[in-house]
């Protein structure tokens, strides 16, 4: 009895294509490669598409009228800012200022002072909108202590709230600019430092 592997199995398979409501048998060139002709929809006619010198057919995706694109982000090189002061009494005090297009890998804010700093507010602002508007004290009631319960989330408290340090969620897109500022509501200068990881775009 003969062993082995044939050389070759071959099935014959016969394509058809839809034309005028039956069925039309698809035709290969000698080389076996199927031939098609593609159309596409412009200004209520159809049109011929025509591929590259690579046989590829070009498609100007971002001049599509679609309600959702979803493509790969553009990456920059992650840098980082940083900034410390004392508060100004009952005033607001801008730590942190970025211009541009661009994303927040992540950062922290930490605040000592003399007294009680539970009445005082920090606050990111991105695109000019300011975000999180609870005290210091509010946020220790509420247990915000995991990044997406809000812009800032609890990591430690220190000395009965006179020494807290905050979480900046990562991932936060920005397109003109974000700021990280305080706002002291107790008449008291507390410590201020605030580090910020970002890349601009």
């Amino acid at each position: 009895m003969a062993r082995g592997t044939p050389d070759f199995w071959g099935v014959a398979t016969v394509m058809k294509g839809m034309f005028n409501d039956a069925f039309k048998t698809l035709a290969t060139d000698i080389n076996g490669n199927l031939i098609t002709l593609i159309k596409a929809l412009s200004n209520g006619e159809l049109v011929d598409l025509t591929a590259d010198a690579n046989g590829f057919l070009q498609m100007n995706v971002s001049g599509q009228d679609l309600d959702i694109l979803q493509s790969r982000p553009v990456y920059g090189a992650a840098t980082g800012a940083v900034g410390s002061a004392a508060a100004d009494a009952s005033s607001i005090k801008d730590l942190i200022s970025v211009t541009g297009q661009g994303q927040i890998y992540g950062g922290f804010l930490e605040t000592q002072g003399a007294g009680s700093i539970i009445a005082d507010i920090p606050l990111v602002l991105v695109d000019g909108s300011a975000f999180s508007g609870l005290t210091i004290g509010g946020r220790d009631e509420k247990h915000i202590t995991m990044p997406g319960m809000d812009i800032l989330y609890d990591v430690d408290f220190l000395g009965s709230l006179n020494h807290v340090v905050l979480g900046l969620m990562p991932l936060i897109t920005f397109e003109s600019s974000f700021s990280i500022s305080y706002s002291e509501q107790s008449g008291r200068t507390p410590q201020l430092f605030a580090n910020v990881v970002y890349a601009l775009v």
